[in-house]
């Protein structure tokens, strides 16, 4: 998992204070998507914020404005 440069397609990986803790009843699936956050920053870690990150499986494209552009799905979900 590493950050993209402008242009790049990749994975959307989602992170913040309201992330979900996970599936219902669905440890596995929680266990795959829902992943320690690499990026989490030291000033976070002492708050005990962010520290996970949510693997969407949506497709997007970072613009040069900031926006990101849909682009579809990585899964069939």
């Amino acid at each position: 998992m590493q950050m993209l440069p402008v242009h790049a397609i990749g994975e959307l990986y989602l992170t913040g204070d309201c992330i979900s803790r996970g599936y219902l009843n669905r440890p596995e699936l929680t266990a795959e998507r829902f992943l320690p956050n690499p990026f989490q920053t030291n000033q976070e870690q002492k708050e005990g914020k962010n520290a996970r990150i949510y693997k969407t499986g949506d497709l997007v494209r970072w613009l040069p404005d900031g926006e990101l552009e849909y682009l579809g799905r990585n899964d069939f979900q």
